[in-house]
C-alpha cells in the first residue's frame, strides 16, 4: 500500500480532515438546463423558494424557507442530461497526464474501499483460515454463510 499513490493520497487526506479540518475539493458542473426543464422535476416541495446546481457538497435541489424564516436544502438527483456534477480531489499527487486527476470522488473512493476490502479478506484468510464468500460478485459479511 506504500508504493501506491492514491493509498498514501488517502492516508495524508484522513490526517488532514482529522487534524486542520481539511477537505481539499473542487466542483465541476456541466449543465444543460432550461427553465422547461424544471417542469421534469416535478411540483416543487412546500416552502420552496428558489432552486440550486452545484453547491459546496455538489448536491442540487431546492432552496426550502422554513415558518421560522431559515432556509433549508431539499437535494433532488438531477438526471445526468440537465446537469452533470461531479467533485474531484483537488490536490491529488499524481502527473497531470495521469487519468487519475480526471476521476471523480466517488470513483477514487470506489478505488480506495476494494483495496481495503482485499487486505481485509487476505487478513481473514491468514489468521482465521477462511475465505470471503461472494455471491453474484459481492462480498457476505462473515456472520452470513452460503450452505449448498
Amino acid at each position: 500500500m506504500k508504493s501506491d499513490v492514491l493509498m498514501n493520497y488517502f492516508v495524508k487526506l484522513r490526517n488532514e480532515i482529522l487534524k486542520q479540518g481539511k477537505l481539499p475539493v473542487s466542483t465541476s458542473a456541466l449543465i444543460n438546463f432550461s427553465s422547461s426543464d424544471m417542469a421534469k422535476l416535478g411540483t416543487p416541495p412546500p416552502g420552496a423558494s428558489g432552486f440550486f446546481i452545484a453547491d459546496q457538497t455538489g448536491g442540487s435541489g431546492w432552496e426550502i424557507e422554513l415558518p421560522d424564516g431559515t432556509k433549508e436544502k431539499y437535494y433532488v438527483e438531477l438526471p445526468e442530461s440537465m446537469a452533470k456534477v461531479q467533485q474531484h480531489f483537488s490536490e491529488l499527487p499524481v502527473p497531470d497526464d495521469d487519468d487519475l486527476k480526471k476521476k471523480s470522488i466517488e470513483e477514487l473512493c470506489e478505488y480506495y474501499l476494494k483495496e481495503l476490502e482485499e487486505v481485509i479478506d487476505e487478513a481473514r484468510k491468514a489468521f482465521l483460515g477462511e475465505e470471503t464468500q461472494k455471491v453474484g460478485g459481492k462480498r457476505l459479511p462473515p456472520y452470513l454463510r452460503v450452505v449448498k
